[in-house]
């Protein structure tokens, strides 16, 4: 059987030790009450659902799955989730860092974050539920009137109503100005919104007494493309004149997806038949207000990767402590040699040394993103919310691209070290390779994140030396510092050497973009992502051995704790060392080669034809939509 124990003890140290979390309640008067006690027990709160509550139902949910009625339309969910999803709403989890003003607690959002990656490690399905009511409550609270507001927020936040993201259509994934579902204004001021969406994450459930659908469609006079996109909220029930759920709205779903994982989690098709809808924000503005609740969601999924590598890489840790299977190396040729815990053997020892240390600085690295979102919302000095939005930018789809990817290879890894009992369904832990692998696709796929990464974050002609500089200057100063202190001056080096492969790289796209060439740009995008969360992640080690220091040196004798610190220590080698140093110079050579391939070879030579062998498909392509808007 899987287990999952609340990585609480790594989750204070990266807050509170690395990150001096703490601090906000001092710098920003809405976070007052945020001092760390109070974090502390609202933590301990989440890790007690997650573990208590959440993760019992996670193999059930996903052998149950969600079952559609087509009589009345409506989706089941597995036996337990409703139970569990009210008891999540009751501990006022869903508002935990919403505005005080409609039911919220306005605690910082890096609460929400620590949050996501347990309740997401518990029972990833469980978690998709309040998940996007989240960011339909960002998107409504930012944009919407206030009358719109007084309806929806306060219901969605007490987790009486739900909120969903209506994106996809079936032509309609990567490029959304694609999009057909129509908009008619009416004479009561709301629209009548006609028109199909796919792959809507919790479209339809039995959890809420109501579904608050967040609805792109155009207007009559709309014009082409994305600038002709408004945004709507379309409720499954229309509230009375009390706010509460009243007529259906001929807002339905019209079946359910059948998936690889996230089975728990309803994905469904959903048809819009003159629904009434009200327009959130200004006509045609509506991108605006979904990128909001894209950002956020990137993030979230980010999240998603982190609780996945994490319970991952903890059965995998479990097992091999347990699994007895072969003499260890030294004893090969003793015959009287015991055979010794496969965590004995040093290949397996790696490969659970290079989970933890990435699952760990990763945390440290998204956990100090949503500081600075909280620096960039509440913040009293302008500059400093200014800054920490283009950083917080800046990393998101690395942390979406990265997070995702990580948890797809320490699910592998974590099926490889149990062997044939990894393959079968009995202990649980295929499910966490199916369930990651929709977070490498859906709030565009990870090749889209490095798109967005390369040319509209870095690439930007107008101002990227100042958002790179955001990134770059502090890391430049603390490699400088880090190299007069002995316990870092090794790691420096590599991180001198990393920077110094990053900035050739930078020099070379600049080179290439300003020449046309963006292909030989593009080809490489990945690498450059991945590159640069290599950098990212370092700073944050370099961070983690300083705190992990100081918090040995403070220690009594012989105190328990110590070797929770060395193990921090221990780790931040390994990633230097085996992870850092390598991969930098591997996406060196991969970036210069690909370059160079891409710039001797036409775009006819690239595509595999019918001389090596591929037949041409006589099928039709599913044309249902797939990239960086859609969302399940």
């Amino acid at each position: 059987m899987p287990i999952y124990n609340p990585p609480l003890d790594d989750i204070r140290f990266v807050l509170n030790e690395v990150l001096k979390a703490g601090a906000l309640a001092r710098e920003i008067p809405d976070y007052a009450e945020a001092d760390w006690d109070t974090v502390g027990g609202m933590l301990e709160a989440v890790s007690e659902f997650a573990r208590d509550v959440a993760f019992p139902l996670n193999q059930s949910g996903d052998k149950e799955q969600c079952t559609y009625n087509p009589a009345d339309k409506s989706v089941k969910t597995p036996k337990g989730f409703d139970e569990a999803y009210q008891q999540y709403a009751a501990l006022g989890l869903i508002g935990m860092s919403a505005d005080p003003a409609y039911g919220g607690m306005g605690m910082p959002q890096y609460l929400n974050v620590a949050a996501s990656e347990m309740l997401t490690a518990a029972n990833f399905s469980l978690s998709s539920y309040p998940g996007l009511t989240g960011g339909a409550y960002k998107a409504l609270h930012k944009f919407a009137s206030d009358d719109l507001k007084d309806i929806y927020l306060p219901k969605m936040l007490s987790g009486e109503w739900s909120g969903t993201m209506c994106l996809t259509e079936p032509q309609a994934g990567s490029d959304l100005g694609l999009i057909r579902t129509k908009a008619v204004p009416q004479n009561d001021g709301s629209h009548a919104i006609t028109g199909s969406k796919i792959f809507i994450t919790c479209g339809e459930h039995d959890l809420t007494r109501n579904i608050c659908h967040l609805v792109l469609a155009r207007l009559p006079d709309a014009p082409e493309g994305v600038k002709g996109i408004s945004l709507f909220v379309v409720p499954k029930f229309l509230p009375d004149a009390n706010g509460e759920p009243g007529a259906r709205n001929p807002a339905f779903c019209t079946g359910i997806e059948h998936k690889m994982g996230i089975n728990a989690s309803s994905t469904c098709s959903m048809s819009f038949e003159g629904a009434k809808g009200w327009l959130v924000g200004e006509p045609h503005k509506g991108m605006k207000a979904m990128f909001m609740m894209m950002n956020d969601a990137r993030l979230k999924v980010g999240m998603q990767g982190l609780g996945l590598s994490e319970i991952a890489w903890q059965n995998a840790a479990t097992y091999a402590s347990e699994r007895v299977q072969g003499k260890a190396l030294k004893d090969f040729n003793n015959p009287d040699a015991k055979s010794v815990a496969i965590i004995n053997h040093a290949s397996v020892r790696r490969h659970l040394m290079d989970m933890k240390a990435q699952i760990d600085g990763f945390r440290a690295l998204a956990y100090d993103v949503a500081i600075r979102l909280d620096l960039a919302a509440k913040h009293p000095e302008p500059t400093v919310r200014r800054d920490a939005e283009e950083y917080a930018g800046l990393m998101t789809p690395i942390l979406k691209s990265c997070l995702s990817d990580l948890s797809c290879t320490v699910a592998q890894r974590g099926i490889q070290l149990h062997g044939g009992m990894g393959f079968i369904n009995e202990t649980g832990v295929n499910q966490y390779y199916r369930d990651s692998i929709i977070a490498t696709i859906y709030e565009g796929t990870n090749d889209i994140q490095a798109m967005d990464f390369t040319f509209r974050k870095v690439l930007d002609f107008n101002d990227h030396m100042n958002r790179l500089g955001l990134f770059m200057a502090p890391l430049t100063e603390q490699v400088e510092a880090a190299k007069s202190n002995p316990a870092t001056a090794e790691a420096a080096k590599v991180m001198e050497e990393g920077i110094k492969i990053f900035q050739n790289t930078c020099t070379a796209f600049m080179q290439l973009g300003m020449a046309g060439k963006l292909d030989e740009i593009h080809a490489q995008a990945d690498h450059f992502l991945n590159m640069t969360g290599r950098l990212a992640v370092g700073s944050m080690w370099l961070k983690m051995v300083d705190a992990a220091n100081e918090g040995l040196a403070a220690l009594p004798e012989n105190d328990g704790k110590a070797a929770f610190y060395r193990n921090k220590l221990a780790l931040s080698d390994h990633y230097f060392t085996h992870i850092m140093r390598p991969d930098m110079k591997r996406m060196e050579l991969l970036v210069a080669a690909g370059a160079a391939f891409l710039g001797n070879i036409s775009r006819e030579q690239q595509v595999p034809g019918p001389e090596l062998g591929i037949a041409k498909s006589e099928s039709k392509p599913d044309n249902r939509g797939h990239g960086p808007f859609f969302t399940f």
